[in-house]
């Protein structure tokens, strides 16, 4: 015996439409008993019943048919109902079960009750937006030996459905195979309808199936729920200085000094290169002093002609 625990999906939104469905069918189960109760019952599906189309969703044979489908639509519906949405989810869940049951329309004088078919439509989706992921899955041997493996989501559904295909074939059990077939199948084609007319959003790193296979055009990637846009950081460098004013002219260079000589007074004088050989006069007493160095004559004008 093979049962899915969870799976390795992120979710993107709570599931709350997926959740109200299962309890949904719970207290529909607790309300209108095992379906082996009744002989005749509005709900159970026989040959093209109008209530039974849809009433046969949420009617279940007895306690383990009812735990089990609801263990296989909490799995893999919690997944498809985070992406799809908690609106639209319902109405595709609801559609799949009655495409099923037109599709595998018990013969007269036979019924058909559960919503295997209908959460298996919900596991062909499952396949087509995730075939990436991983299912928890407990494996037991003979109720004696169990372990849990974490198997590629791709292999279980695939083994599932070569199940449901022999099943089909052989024609054993009083499980409806030919609904289960249908329902996979459906939940397949809806999912490429989806996917190729764009209405589901994808992440980075995700793909779906149509995506590897080249079926489909690249996704665009679409920002996270909790992703915001930051304005970039710059680039590391020198830091900052503090504002200071610039100026682009250029100081004039500072008059050259001759060679400093001191005065009998004590006075020291700077004489300007140009007095070099001459005397100038000490400010403070009034005497002369000669500067020493040769004199510098300054050249002669030119004369226009």
């Amino acid at each position: 015996m093979m049962l899915p625990l969870a799976t390795d999906v992120k979710m993107r939104s709570l599931p709350y439409a997926n959740s109200f469905l299962v309890a949904l069918t719970v207290i529909a189960y607790l309300a209108i008993g095992p379906a082996h109760a009744y002989e005749h019952h509005p709900f159970i599906l026989t040959y093209w019943s109008p209530s039974g189309i849809l009433g046969h969703i949420f009617m279940h044979g007895d306690f383990w048919h009812l735990a089990g489908n609801m263990l296989f639509l909490w799995v893999f519906g919690n997944a498809v109902c985070s992406r799809i949405g908690n609106l639209w989810y319902p109405l595709l869940y609801l559609g799949l079960g009655v495409v099923t049951a037109m599709l595998a329309m018990p013969e007269p004088g036979s019924g058909a009750v559960g919503a295997s078919a209908a959460i298996n439509g919900i596991i062909g989706l499952f396949i087509i937006l995730f075939p990436l992921s991983r299912i928890k899955m407990l494996i037991t041997m003979l109720y004696a030996w169990g372990d849990v493996l974490w198997l590629p989501s791709l292999f279980m559904v695939g083994l599932w459905f070569a199940f449901d295909v022999y099943g089909l074939a052989t024609g054993a059990g009083r499980i409806g195979y030919g609904a289960h077939v249908a329902g996979l199948l459906s939940g397949v084609g809806l999912g490429i309808i989806l996917v190729r007319c764009g209405w589901v959003p994808w992440y980075k790193g995700e793909l779906s199936l149509l995506h590897i296979l080249g079926l489909a055009a690249p996704a665009p990637r679409r920002e996270r729920p909790h992703e915001t846009h930051r304005p970039a950081l710059p680039a590391p460098g020198r830091p900052a200085m503090p504002w200071t004013l610039k100026s682009n002219f250029k100081a004039w260079p500072a008059p050259a000094r001759g060679k400093r000589v001191r005065c009998a007074c004590g006075t020291v004088l700077a004489p300007e290169p140009h007095e070099a050989g001459t005397y100038i006069r000490c400010p403070r007493c009034g005497g002369h002093v000669h500067v020493p160095g040769p004199r510098v004559v300054a050249a002669s004008r030119p004369v226009g002609t």
